[in-house]
């Protein structure tokens, strides 16, 4: 049982972090405008 307790102890905080930022970057994506795409030119013009 400690084992477990503390696999638990450990993981929540981590699984609460991926959480708060998935949701975070969930709200940010929906408020954000559509972005425009990259022209095909500057792609071509970086490489």
């Amino acid at each position: 049982m400690t084992v477990i307790t503390a696999f638990l102890s450990s993981s929540l905080p981590v699984l609460g972090l991926c959480l708060a930022t998935g949701c975070a970057a969930l709200l940010a994506w929906r408020n954000a405008p559509t972005p425009q795409p990259v022209p095909v030119r500057v792609r071509s013009r970086r490489r």
